[in-house]
């Protein structure tokens, strides 16, 4: 009789070995299932990322190789690892809701994934601060909204919904907890890892490590890379200037011109010379208008923020690194030029075409300014006007200036009458436009005259800056129209630039290129200033406030650190921009050469605008080492400011005394008045 041999042991075996394997495999996983989903998540970003942009800076960069890039993935994923680690094991010490907290902190670094994705920027503390205030108003909910699409939020929900799922069916985040080794020393040793690695570490864009070094300060890394600069040969108060005569004066104290300076809401400057659907100049009264006055280029916004905007015009200081003088230096002294307008014997105003006053601390920073008059665009204010000519932010520009002149009518009907005599005083105003605020496809289809159907979000743009256009026509009209427009000063530029996709983005708050900062300025002033171009810069509107002053012959102490766009060039000069969003920029250009540091990852751009325009190349490995010196000088004046911001060094205190509003004037001797 044959014996047959079965097989079924060996096969039983088999089988009992694969499952034990697999149960090995699950117990590992269990064991580090919050870690496996970080890398999961990340690995995805960091693909995303890659696929939907070439670059996160769209530059050639020789030092950028793909070596550079796995070292900063892989920094970042050890960096992530750290981080999941010490958390994890903290809650191991906690009750059962320990597991639903790591599947909210996992949807919460999904959506922070999505955010910088969308953006292409990073998420910051600072940008948190400083735009904290303003969340409690609807319209800035709606910009927030305007970066992701619906299918984002679906995708989000989508992700939040799978980990609860994923949860309830395997319950391995509960697992992962109870396997955890509960040991403080282990959560120390990876959180002091995690630690080290954000403050020293290599550069890496995980967007959890970009956010913790934003916390960490401006001065830690500018101290790193040697851009800050020394104060302690510096004059108590440096940027104090004594009056002197001005050189390009072409009036006296007796008869001053009415000055209007109009700052157009994200003016990109590139958009002056484009053309709509039908071939048509898009803004063909601004160009009119610019064949008959002062065109000055390249011509920069100090930032990336209305309310900096607004005060490197007022103030002629750089912006600050964090925060703003609205709302965080309340006690620094400052010695703005509606004050000195006041002094020269002008009546001074402020109208903002948005309808609250007190947005992002405006209202109380005008005053603090010198402005005797603040009026918002608010509903007691245009309640006579068509709610047709409200649309996103707030008004149409030309009903805004419609309804300015009708204020100005009501409160002087003949301001021209009796110049001789008694005189009413000579008008300094401030205009802030909004309708050319983002979302641009907020704009009423009825408005779209540029482009009938816009298929692109610079098309929408184009749109806006079209009734932009037709404001300042309108502008210009009134002012002709009425007895101001015999004497005055107009001055048109932006508050910032808009990037419109010359990157491949179109949010403000990402990228460091021209498109952010270059905006357009005109200087009107019929009869007296001949049309011209001024050129050989770069100008800023750090330059707004000497080149008014020189202007109008006013004589008066300062702190202008610009300097009029129509004094003789002595010595190059060199404008300082910052980008207080993505994890904060810092830019300086000197003749054509442009440089930028990036706080967040300490990387270094320098780029030669004459031979390359459009910022692609990267020569800063190329460079020369006085001209990198150069270079960085010029952006440690950005902390140097910020320096005497923090000492209250900008004004002497002697020179100011309390005011009935609990704000402060200047006090001036006789010797330092203004002559009448």
């Amino acid at each position: 009789m044959e014996i047959v041999e079965s097989n079924n042991y060996s096969d039983w075996n088999d089988l009992t070995i694969r499952r034990r394997r697999w149960l090995r495999f699950q117990g590992w996983a269990c064991r580090f299932a919050p870690e496996l989903v970080l890398t999961v998540i990340y690995l995805t970003y960091v693909l995303a990322q890659n696929v939907s942009q070439a670059s996160r800076f769209a530059v050639q960069d020789a030092a950028y190789t793909h070596l550079v890039k796995l070292v900063e993935v892989a920094v970042g994923l050890v960096s992530l690892q750290l981080l999941a680690g010490a958390l994890r094991r903290l809650l191991s010490m906690g009750r059962r809701v320990a597991s639903a907290l790591i599947v909210l902190a996992l949807f919460g670094y999904v959506t922070l994934c999505f955010y910088n994705w969308k953006t292409n920027s990073a998420l910051t503390f600072a940008l948190l601060a400083d735009h904290f205030h303003e969340l409690r108003h609807a319209e800035a909910w709606v910009v927030v909204s305007d970066q992701l699409e619906p299918g984002s939020y679906l995708t989000l929900a989508v992700t939040y919904a799978g980990l609860w799922l994923i949860e309830w069916k395997t319950a391995m985040f509960r697992r992962a907890l109870e396997l955890g080794r509960r040991s403080w020393l282990t959560a120390c040793g990876c959180g002091v890892g995690w630690l080290l690695l954000v403050i020293w570490g290599p550069v890496t864009l995980e967007p959890a490590t970009l956010l913790a070094r934003s916390a960490w300060g401006e001065s830690f890394r500018l101290r790193q890379f040697g851009l800050t600069v020394s104060t302690k040969d510096l004059a108590e108060f440096p940027y104090v200037r004594e009056p002197g005569i001005p050189p390009t004066a072409v009036t006296g104290p007796a008869d001053r011109p009415h000055v209007f300076v109009i700052m157009i809401e994200s003016f990109n400057a590139r958009f002056v010379d484009e053309h709509a659907a039908d071939g048509t100049p898009l803004m063909p009264h601004f160009q009119a208008a610019i064949r008959n006055g002062a065109w000055v280029e390249p011509f920069y916004g100090n930032a990336t923020y209305t309310l900096k905007g607004q005060e490197a015009v007022l103030t002629s200081l750089p912006p600050t690194l964090s925060g703003n003088l609205a709302n965080d230096y309340g006690e620094v002294r400052i010695r703005a030029l509606p004050t000195l307008f006041r002094e020269a014997g002008y009546e001074t105003r402020f109208f903002q075409a948005y309808k609250d006053i007190d947005f992002a601390g405006t209202g109380d920073f005008m005053r603090r300014c010198g402005f005797e008059f603040i009026q918002a665009m608010d509903q007691e204010f245009t309640k006579t006007m068509d709610p047709a000519l409200f649309w996103n932010w707030g008004i149409r520009d030309d009903a805004f200036y419609d309804r300015f002149f009708a204020w100005l009518r009501e409160r002087d009907p003949n301001p021209a009458s009796g110049r001789q005599n008694e005189s009413p005083k000579p008008l300094f105003a401030l205009l802030a436009t909004i309708s050319s605020h983002s979302p641009y496809d907020q704009l009423p289809r009825s408005f779209c005259e540029a482009f009938p159907q816009p298929t692109s979000k610079a098309e929408w743009y184009a749109n806006a800056l079209r009734l932009v256009d037709r404001g300042i026509g309108r502008f210009l009209e009134n002012l002709e129209q009425s007895a101001y427009g015999t004497n005055a000063i107009v001055v048109i530029t932006g508050d910032h630039g808009i990037p419109m996709a010359e990157h491949g983005v179109s949010s403000l708050q990402s990228g460091f290129f021209e498109e952010s900062f270059r905006v357009p300025c005109l200087i009107l002033w019929p009869g007296k200033l001949a049309p011209q171009r001024i050129e050989g810069g770069p100008f800023s509107q750090l330059d707004l406030a000497p080149t008014l002053l020189d202007l109008c012959g006013i004589q008066a102490r300062n702190h202008c650190t610009g300097r009029s766009v129509f004094e003789p060039v002595t010595k190059p000069r060199a404008a300082v921009m910052l980008q207080s969003y993505d994890g904060l920029y810092l830019v300086a250009r000197v003749a054509s050469w442009k440089y930028v540091f990036h706080n967040a990852t300490g990387r270094e751009f320098i780029f030669d605008l004459a031979r390359d325009p459009q910022e692609r190349l990267n020569r800063f490995g190329e460079s020369p080492s006085d001209l990198r010196h150069r270079l960085r000088e010029a952006v440690g004046e950005l902390w140097l400011y910020n320096q005497l911001l923090a000492e209250n060094r900008i004004w002497p205190e002697a020179d100011f005394r309390p005011r009935d509003d609990g704000h402060a004037v200047i006090t001036l001797d006789k010797t330092q008045g203004i002559p009448q």
